[in-house]
């Protein structure tokens, strides 16, 4: 029998009779009727995510702020329901700006990030007043001032820093290490604090690090808070700047297979809370306000993707435990690059048996004209045939959010569903969306 690894789909997902259902609703008649590729988001988990998160850090002495990570993927829908459930929004350009403004974010919900933020993209968080700038650069805080100067409109900023903490994951997903293209290194700290000393616009308020994505270790985050700590103490005793916000960013991992045990947000509130406040604490520092920027663990988790069967190809003489085939669906790169980047792993299940017997090892490969283009290697399904429908799960975060028009193939539908009803929240691309910026 297929294992149905409860942990890695939506808290709704349910196998009845054999079939994939999400909240009540059969999952290979969504398929049927709304075309595939198909992606369906489960709002009940995405709401029981950010209650995790909020549960997990109440008694937070600083208090806290929750900034959802809105590159693991962001549509009107999906900012409204932050909204409702009471989070900020961590935007990395002016288009994330715009769709969280849009859904009804006020500009001080939103904090601005990047290592490149081009100066239009700058001027215009600016003048929209948001809530925050992570600076993570001298030239950038050195145009920024210029942008302020000349607008003649102050700012709150934090200030990225480079921890030097490798942490445990892919190197494409690494954002702390020394050497990374992200934060300042800790040596040009008293070189940014001249910048901000020398605008009357800027006022820095914090500091922040991102360690990566997709991490376990929780050691990692109290390796890097102690650097912040101890900065905390050199800007006071060097310069008397307090600080008063800290983030250490998000990444939490999420669950792609069965054997994935992944950190909760209460595991993650037990390893920093305490070392947090004893750390303040020894070091006779306020207690800082706390933000967190949880993306993948947040939305990962709420959203499948399905593909339709259609085709196949028999690998002749294949390595000794390795696929006998190909499994040719109709999606692949295009709406899910993942694998492709980084071999990232999944979890797949044939929609309508899901309670048959897994009887042969395939490749389930992608549409899309590289050879790179496989979505999962070496899964093992049930007898399919072409018509069939595959569900992949934990596809909610960095899949829509990095779809292209590879092949000129266009991107996906998708749903949302809610207390057993469903709606379109993003209807599928059409070629004359595509051709339409063509002159």
């Amino acid at each position: 029998m297929t294992n149905f690894a409860k942990h890695v789909w939506p808290i709704s997902a349910e196998v009845i009779e054999n079939r994939l259902k999400l909240d009540g609703l059969n999952i290979t008649e969504l398929a049927r009727e709304h075309g595939t590729p198909l992606y369906i988001f489960d709002e009940a988990t995405i709401r029981h995510a950010c209650q995790q998160y909020k549960s997990a850090f109440a008694d937070y002495p600083g208090g806290v702020e929750f900034s959802y990570a809105s590159k693991a993927f962001l549509n009107l829908a999906i900012a409204k329901l932050l909204l409702e459930e009471g989070f900020d929004f961590d935007v990395v350009s002016l288009g994330e700006m715009q769709m969280a403004l849009h859904a009804g974010a006020r500009p001080e919900q939103l904090h601005l990030h990047g290592n490149a933020k081009p100066r239009f993209e700058l001027e215009e968080a600016v003048k929209a007043g948001i809530g925050r700038i992570a600076v993570d650069n001298l030239d950038e805080a050195n145009t920024l001032a210029d942008i302020c100067r000349e607008l003649d409109k102050s700012t709150s900023i934090i200030l990225r820093i480079e921890p030097a903490v490798a942490s445990n994951t892919h190197k494409a997903i690494q954002t702390g290490q020394k050497g990374s293209k992200f934060g300042l290194s800790l040596k040009l700290v008293d070189s940014f604090v001249e910048i901000v000393n020398r605008s009357p616009h800027l006022e820095l308020l914090g500091l922040h690090f991102h360690l990566g994505s997709q991490l376990f270790d929780l050691s990692d985050y109290q390796e890097a808070l102690g650097v912040v700590l101890d900065l905390m103490v050199d800007l006071w005793d060097e310069h008397q700047i307090e600080i008063t916000e800290i983030s250490p960013g998000g990444g939490l991992a999420a669950a792609y297979t069965a054997t994935d045990q992944v950190p909760k947000p209460v595991e993650l509130a037990d390893a920093i809370v305490d070392f947090i406040v004893t750390g303040c604490n020894q070091r006779r520092l306020s207690i800082p306000t706390l933000i967190l920027e949880p993306g993948r663990s947040l939305i990962s988790r709420s959203a499948i993707a399905i593909y339709e069967v259609i085709g196949s190809k028999p690998i002749e003489d294949p390595a000794v435990g390795t696929a006998e085939k190909y499994l040719h669906v109709d999606g692949g790169m295009g709406d899910n690059l993942r694998p492709a980047l980084y071999n990232a792993p999944y979890t797949a299940i044939v929609t309508d048996q899901v309670e048959h017997d897994a009887t042969e090892m395939v490749h389930i490969s992608g549409r899309f004209c590289e050879s790179g283009d496989v979505l999962l290697k070496n899964a093992m399904l049930p007898q399919t045939q072409i018509g069939n429908f595959i569900a992949f799960a934990s596809a909610g975060a960095y899949t829509l959010s990095i779809a292209n028009n590879y092949n000129l193939v266009p991107r996906p539908a998708v749903l949302m569903v809610t207390n057993g009803n469903v709606r379109l929240m993003q209807r599928r691309e059409t070629f004359e969306d595509m051709i339409r910026r063509d002159t």
